[in-house]
């Protein structure tokens, strides 16, 4: 007994889903039909491997590049941080903010 994959993706509603499928074959009888053992749909690759039953990571990758999947560049987010001055009056509006009981004084 053997097993043997494949996977691709299909966009549904504007969605990219990953699509596992885990074969059992038998090569020792001949003219046997290969049985679908596991199958996985998600919108996370490794969500769809793990409903599939893949868990080794060498299966994964070679299924990875079957699917025709490409590593996503990076993004650059800039931020940006309050100056030290900035942070100072930033506590000060905090600290008048607070409420302080009313006192009354009578003379």
């Amino acid at each position: 007994m053997e097993y043997f994959y494949t996977a691709y993706t299909k966009q549904i509603a504007d969605k990219n889903y990953y699509f596992i499928k885990r074969y059992m074959v038998f090569p020792e009888l001949k003219n046997a039909a290969n049985i679908l053992d596991g199958y996985g749909m998600h919108t996370d690759f490794y969500k769809a491997c793990n409903i599939a039953g893949i868990n080794k990571t060498a299966i994964r990758e070679k299924l990875w590049l079957e699917a025709g999947c490409d590593v996503q560049p990076a993004r650059i987010i800039h931020v940006k941080f309050p100056s030290e001055r900035s942070r100072k009056f930033q506590l000060q509006d905090l600290l008048l903010r607070i409420p302080l009981p009313r006192l009354k004084f009578r003379f």
